[in-house]
């Protein structure tokens, strides 16, 4: 936790800052560039209905299951290594860690098997969408999960 509050900390003084121009809110990230043949994934299309337990999801979300994409956002690592190899996904800290949690369709868990440097700065990553519900003891535990080749950093 205190790596995302010294990550927000200094989201915040980069973005607030009287030297650098202000991208008109604190949850922006930088232009996606998908890399050819990826889909650039948008946090609004994930984001954008209600998630239910059991409902299907819209089709415009359901169509991602599969394809080669990109995304970008902040890390939350799942777990205390250097180098995590599975961590959640967000769109901004806002919706995780300063308010109330996110909804289950508002993040992706990012598996790595190579191991993520840890930034607190937005990164990109790409690889193969899975999209649908996962349950582990009855519980929906995720409904994006993206089997990453690449994760890199990304300033500001």
């Amino acid at each position: 936790m205190w790596r995302l509050a010294e990550g927000f900390s200094r989201d915040l003084s980069i973005r607030c800052g009287d030297d650098i121009p202000r991208a008109g809110t604190l949850t922006a990230l930088p232009a996606i560039k998908a890399p050819p043949g990826h889909v650039a994934l948008d946090w609004s299309v994930l984001k954008g209905y209600e998630f239910e337990p059991g409902v299907a999801l819209p089709a415009a979300v359901a169509a991602l299951h599969g394809k080669k994409s990109a995304i970008n956002g902040y890390m939350i690592p799942l777990s205390t290594e250097a180098r995590p190899r599975e961590f959640a996904l967000v769109g901004n800290l806002w919706d995780c860690c300063f308010g109330k949690p996110p909804a289950i369709n508002h993040g992706v868990i990012v598996s790595f098997p190579a191991g993520a440097e840890y930034s607190d700065f937005p990164v990109l990553v790409t690889g193969t969408l899975e999209v649908g519900e996962e349950r582990e003891d009855g519980q929906v535990t995720s409904v994006y999960r993206l089997r990453a080749d690449a994760v890199q950093a990304q300033t500001l």
